[in-house]
């Protein structure tokens, strides 16, 4: 055999380098795939994460806006019957869980910033259909006919919505009740006696049920 002779260092290094064998260049392709992969997913869990989020703040927007509308339709409500000839009187503020709108409220405080010829009172009614949530304006406040309303879908998704009405007495509490499912109850006569709190509670497939009650008449008892 002949001896091979180095001369130096660099030309002997050379002599004995030699390349990947193709076990080795398969283990390092295989590797990198199973990185790519796990990067890949990790990225695709972290945009499902993200998303998911983004739409559960969306969903918490929608229901706060309810409550927000109904706050400020409720601190509006204005104790008055407007008078219809040859139509029944429509109490300023009812409650009906048999009827398409759950509540219907007489409101002041109306907007107006062109200043056009019209009432600062208008009515609405919180009317539940097909799993939406609608809120429905009147400009003619002696009319509840949904033909007549503008309509405005306020929440999607809803199993349920249930109002009740507390009496206001001196008798009456929020954890004792006793809560009315129809104001004015049934067989008295409308009149513009306002309840002393009305709770409203959503039924979401979702989040369960989410409950608010709203003080109309100062002096409320909680317990």
């Amino acid at each position: 055999m002949k001896a091979v002779v180095c001369y130096t260092r660099l030309a002997c290094h050379k002599s004995v380098q030699r390349g990947f064998t193709l076990i080795e260049v398969m283990i390092a392709i295989v590797i990198m795939a199973m990185i790519a992969v796990m990067t890949s997913q990790s990225f695709t869990a972290a945009i499902s994460s993200s998303e998911a989020t983004q739409e559960a703040i969306a969903r918490l927007a929608a229901v706060d806006r309810v409550w927000v509308l109904l706050e400020t339709d409720l601190r509006n409500a204005v104790p008055a019957i407007p008078k219809v000839q040859g139509r029944n009187d429509i109490p300023p503020l009812y409650v009906d869980p048999s009827e398409e709108y759950r509540l219907s409220i007489l409101r002041g405080g109306y907007a107006n910033p062109l200043r056009l010829p019209r009432t600062e009172m208008v009515r609405v009614g919180y009317r539940f259909e097909d799993n939406v949530l609608w809120r429905d304006t009147w400009n003619n406040i002696a009319d509840n006919d949904e033909r007549n309303a503008r309509p405005q879908r306020i929440l999607e998704e809803i199993d349920d919505i249930l109002v009740k009405a507390l009496p206001n007495s001196n008798s009456a509490s929020v954890t004792g009740g006793p809560w009315q499912e129809r104001w004015p109850a049934s067989g008295v006569r409308p009149d513009t006696t306002f309840p002393a709190a009305i709770e409203v509670t959503l039924i979401l497939p979702d989040f369960g049920e989410i409950k608010r009650i709203y003080s109309i008449l100062p002096g409320i008892k909680g317990g």
